[in-house]
């Protein structure tokens, strides 16, 4: 039986252009800019001694313009998805707030902004051109898959990533190929401009008793890394409650502490997204442990109240962690020749790293073989489902907490309004 697409004019169809566009045009907006921060910072690393002050001000902005601290990419999701507000101030907030953070060398991703970015503009957008509100989920996704590509290039894990945000509550099947269609585009308009992506194929490795132990190991301790990283983002960030005192105590002395280890140790390298360390660990050029000080300052500053993303430095975590396993246990990371094998382990720890941490178990997948190619598939897929179904009762999102079955409206059913 075909999927008939109920789309009555050409208005519709106009609108969710204009929807998607104005989304992918703010991810680039703000990823050139967070990028700009980060770079700075790089060129002069001691900035850090204001990392501080740099939390307060982030802090500040939400409380100046109203907004509460909990406002984050789950719930600007939730908000969606249940056709609640969604104030427009949280644009400008969440966009300065964390390059801010980025510029004085916070150790925290841009993808969280991208997407609240994304979600709202698109949210926005959509009321200015009159489009039905029955559309505000069909844009959401199609807006988060956007996003998602334009931030890495990466269509097919853009497009499941927004349906597993959702936990696949998807109102009509026709949804589903838009979305992909909304997800190419904007990974095309990536390569056309000739904005770098990660790319860093590897090639298959023999199935015998040590591929299988090493990838036991790294994916346990992937596994095990993961749920630490998110509980303790989590944890951090409830015991904080809506006391301001305790806000701003916990923002003066996380900035102060890390700032003092920046410098002392002289690990300076610590700050940003991890961009960097991500390619050289997915590449088979790194092997030292940096995924130990990485884990630690990101959870101890996005659970203190500093704005910034968690799903780069997430990646950037659980690619660095296999890579350092696969050269502890004998493999030469300086080698050409086992390179690839340093590669090829560091696609796999950060494919469980991230189907542990946010539930997403076939968008982990796709990223890893859309980073490093189809010879990672066999051992990526089973992975990443075999950590999401056994750290399922919690996430970095509230929407995906547990593997849900597809939902997909009847034309004739309205869809539920539950919080997922």
């Amino acid at each position: 039986m075909r999927m008939k697409v109920p789309v009555n004019n050409l208005k519709t169809i106009a609108a969710l252009i204009v929807t998607c566009l104005a989304a992918t045009l703010a991810t680039l907006l703000f990823s050139v800019c967070a990028d700009a921060c980060a770079r700075l910072y790089t060129a002069i690393p001691l900035l850090c001694t204001a990392l501080p002050l740099a939390g307060l001000a982030g802090w500040g902005i939400y409380r100046k313009l109203g907004l509460e601290a909990s406002w984050s990419t789950s719930r600007v999701i939730s908000a969606v998805n249940n056709r609640e507000h969604t104030p427009a101030v949280l644009l400008p907030a969440v966009f300065v707030a964390t390059c801010i953070t980025l510029l004085f060398g916070g150790s925290v991703g841009k993808e969280a902004g991208a997407l609240q970015l994304s979600v709202i503009s698109a949210e926005k957008t959509r009321a200015a051109l009159h489009l039905d509100a029955k559309y505000s989920r069909l844009c959401m996704l199609c807006t988060l898959a956007c996003a998602m590509a334009t931030l890495f290039g990466a269509p097919v894990a853009a497009a499941l990533f927004a349906f597993e945000l959702v936990a696949w509550n998807i109102d009509r099947p026709w949804h589903i190929p838009v979305v992909i269609a909304a997800s190419l585009a904007a990974a095309f308009l990536v390569h056309a401009l000739g904005i770098p992506v990660i790319a860093h194929p590897v090639t298959a490795l023999p199935l015998n008793a040590d591929t299988v132990g090493m990838c036991l190991l790294i994916g346990s301790c992937a596994c095990v890394g993961g749920a630490v990283y998110c509980i303790g983002i989590r944890a951090a960030r409830e015991a904080l409650g809506t006391s301001v005192r305790r806000q701003v105590i916990a923002i003066i002395g996380a900035g102060a502490a890390v700032a003092a280890l920046m410098i002392g140790g002289h690990t300076f390298a610590v700050a940003g997204t991890g961009v960097v360390q991500l390619n050289a660990a997915l590449a088979g050029e790194l092997s030292s442990p940096f995924f130990a000080l990485k884990l630690l300052v990101t959870v101890v500053l996005l659970g203190c109240g500093f704005k910034g993303g968690e799903f780069l430095p997430m990646l950037t975590i659980g690619a660095t962690l296999g890579a350092w396993l696969a050269c502890t246990c004998g493999i030469d990371a300086a080698s050409a020749a086992t390179a690839n094998l340093v590669g090829f382990y560091a696609a796999f720890g950060m494919a469980c790293f991230m189907a542990t941490c946010t539930n997403c178990p076939f968008a982990a997948a796709a990223l890893a073989v859309e980073f490093c190619g189809p010879a990672v598939a066999a051992a990526v897929i089973p992975a990443a489902l075999l950590c999401s179904i056994l750290t399922s009762g919690f996430s970095l999102y509230d929407n995906t907490r547990a593997i849900t079955p597809v939902t997909l409206h009847s034309p004739r059913t309205r869809p539920s309004k539950r919080h997922v």
